[in-house]
């Protein structure tokens, strides 16, 4: 069915649902890498721990555990609450100072064209209300407790210059999912060596598993070719291109 701008629910739960149901009508008949972009971590995780024997590896790009309500001090707190009520009020304008507040976080000395593209790309994505819902909602994600049932290889990559999400959030990531591998970027992005050296060691761990035991399928068969599947920021583009890519 088509998707709808007014969703009945945004929450933890729902998007791990959401998540699941997508891979299901994809076909999901063998193991997949799950990727999780930013709020995108949490219901990857989740995937993870309900279905190791489905997914084969799980990738963590600039992912948290805890959202800003859970995690952060009280000032954080109060600047993340302004932050939701000019959203709320002014996203729609035709003036991109409100939408701007925002996407300047994400893009740190971007160009005035590419300020300009994330600006308008956020005005056609949601609407004011839904927006806020969005921050909201992030804000009060908790999958922390959970980090120590994850029985997957995992790789956590995270930009030591990230204004959105913080360096501490990946290194939780990184030391209470078990055996995980975690690389640190020195900009705001992670590209290049590092980002080679990390999905090497990942598909090394995912030879023998998160906990040194052989991976196998759901029938008992060893380990074969895997898919990736996506979760967050720019999910479903990539996923698109990657299927693109197999046609």
């Amino acid at each position: 069915t088509a998707s709808s701008r007014q969703a009945p629910a945004s929450c933890q739960a729902r998007w791990a649902e959401d998540l699941e149901a997508v891979a299901e009508a994809s076909g999901w008949t063998e193991p997949i890498v799950v990727l999780g972009i930013s709020q995108g971590g949490v219901p990857a995780i989740e995937l993870a721990i309900r279905h190791p024997e489905r997914v084969s590896h799980l990738v963590l790009y600039g992912c948290y555990s805890q959202g800003w309500m859970t995690r952060g001090d009280e000032a954080s707190r109060r600047r993340f609450a302004a932050m939701v009520e000019l959203i709320q009020h002014g996203w729609g304008r035709d003036n991109p100072v409100f939408r701007q507040l925002f996407t300047s976080r994400f893009i740190p000395g971007g160009t005035d064209e590419q300020i300009d593209w994330f600006n308008d790309l956020c005005l056609k994505t949601t609407s004011p209300h839904n927006a806020a819902r969005l921050l909201q909602a992030r804000a009060h994600v908790d999958v922390r407790g959970r980090l120590g049932e994850v029985r997957v290889p995992t790789l956590v990559l995270h930009a030591r210059a990230d204004d959105v999400v913080p360096l501490s959030s990946g290194r939780i990531l990184a030391t209470e999912i078990p055996g995980a591998q975690f690389v640190e970027g020195r900009g705001v992005a992670i590209r290049g060596k590092s980002l080679d050296k990390g999905i090497e060691r990942l598909l090394d761990s995912g030879k023998r598993g998160a906990h040194g035991a052989v991976t196998r399928g759901r029938d008992g068969s060893p380990p074969g070719p895997t898919r990736p599947y996506m979760a967050g920021r720019s999910a479903s583009r990539a996923r698109r291109a990657h299927l693109n890519s197999h046609q």
